[in-house]
């Protein structure tokens, strides 16, 4: 099909927490293909294939607590329960009862967790470079963003070519100009947003 499908972009809050989504196809089917992003993703990361699969069926993606434009509220729980927990609260605001999932990267462990629970609701899954997370030992840039203090302080003091050499560490070849330059100013308005 060459028709293109017209992308719908709404926010929603759960819990108190705003998340903008992204929506095309069918908006009263109750059956979805649901797309979760990693990190430092968004559901930007998605359009492309949002596109293609609206002439099939309804499509949906959301900026998750932390990432893109959403809420970064310092009293979220973020953990994979807290974040699975977001993702169902969305999943119920959307009205989806049955999710294709299609995870990437940490949003990976997020769908697994929440289908976990909920496996009558699971229509299929998608794992995209999730890797097996027990005994996951962060990278070093990840063990130092977690730190109070000095993971604000990295985000802060990072520059653009100082990201990219970051993300190119066991990427060799790094990630696109454009997505990066995104990726960088997300995080120099979260940290802007941060210091208030």
């Amino acid at each position: 099909m060459n028709a293109r499908h017209s992308i719908e972009r709404a926010e929603v809050s759960i819990n108190g927490v705003r998340s903008p989504i992204v929506r095309a196809g069918d908006a009263q089917s109750r059956e979805a293909v649901v797309f979760v992003h990693g990190n430092p993703g968004s559901a930007n990361d998605w359009l492309d294939l949002i596109e293609h699969v609206a002439p099939f069926g309804r499509a949906l993606a959301a900026d998750m607590p932390g990432y893109g434009r959403a809420d970064k509220p310092a009293d979220f729980d973020y953990t994979v329960a807290g974040y699975a927990r977001h993702l169902g609260g969305l999943l119920d605001a959307e009205g989806v009862e049955r999710a294709h999932l299609v995870l990437h990267d940490l949003g990976g462990s997020w769908g697994l967790a929440w289908a976990a629970e909920h496996v009558g609701r699971v229509a299929s899954i998608t794992l995209l470079n999730i890797g097996v997370l027990p005994g996951y030992r962060w990278h070093a840039m990840g063990r130092l963003w977690r730190l109070p203090v000095i993971g604000e302080l990295v985000m802060a003091s990072t520059t653009r070519a100082g990201m990219g050499f970051a993300l190119r560490q066991g990427n060799p070849r790094g990630l696109p100009g454009a997505y990066l330059d995104t990726m960088f100013e997300r995080c120099r308005a979260a940290s802007s947003m941060s210091g208030k």
